[in-house]
């Protein structure tokens, strides 16, 4: 499957569940999984449906930022027989279908068009091969980021004496260590320096907010100019 280089998710919702002009119509069922419950994406996705005037029942499952729902939400989507499943995040993706290694792998959605959402780096992740095709059948969607070197070039031009940067980084999410990787090589390359502090974690391995002020603190005390959040 093609990967779908843009944001115009309801199109390509559209195009998977809309029958040709001659066939009878029939009410199609699309499923979301969100993290962070129907936030602008979710709401945008059915918006942009009702405007097309696609006849198809919208279902949201909130996984509330817990992973261990996922499961349950992959056999909710074959019980009801849904003919796209969108998904949001790294997270909610790389539980509904994986990475490329499970293709083949029953517990993960194989048998139901996904297009994912907001995923900063799918390639890096694993979820597909290339931005040229996906190498899953069934399997496209959007990423939502600009090379970091567009975002540096920005604060250089904004502060031209710019050298050092700050990053509070998850080691419980892919993409924010994926993020902390990928400025490390960057920093190498473009020539500034880099403190990246992870985030102290709850017992469940969850970031503690109450821990975020004082990381902040250790990020200016080590002389960081700007502080980048992802």
């Amino acid at each position: 499957m093609k990967f779908a280089n843009c944001m115009l998710i309801g199109a390509v919702l559209a195009a998977c569940v809309v029958l040709p002009p001659q066939a009878e119509a029939a009410k199609k069922t699309v499923v979301m999984i969100t993290w962070l419950g129907c936030e602008d994406v979710c709401k945008g996705v059915k918006d942009s449906l009702e405007e097309k005037k696609v006849d198809v029942s919208f279902v949201v499952d909130d996984a509330a930022q817990d992973k261990s729902k996922l499961p349950g939400f992959i056999k909710d989507a074959r019980q009801r027989k849904a003919d796209v499943v969108v998904t949001w995040g790294t997270k909610t993706t790389l539980g509904m279908v994986g990475t490329l290694k499970d293709q083949q792998n029953p517990e993960f959605l194989n048998d139901i068009p996904v297009v994912f959402t907001v995923v900063a780096d799918p390639v890096g992740a694993g979820i597909i091969e290339s931005y040229d095709k996906t190498g899953r059948a069934n399997v496209t969607g959007t990423r939502n980021r600009v090379p970091e070197s567009v975002n540096i070039k920005s604060i250089k031009r904004y502060l031209p004496s710019f050298d050092h940067l700050g990053l509070l980084f998850d080691r419980s999410e892919p993409n924010s260590v994926k993020k902390m990787e990928e400025l490390t090589a960057l920093s190498q390359k473009m020539k500034f320096a880099f403190d990246a502090l992870p985030l102290p974690a709850l017992p469940d391995g969850s970031p503690d907010p109450a821990k975020l002020p004082g990381a902040a603190a250790q990020l200016k005390q080590a002389g960081v100019q700007f502080v980048y959040l992802g």
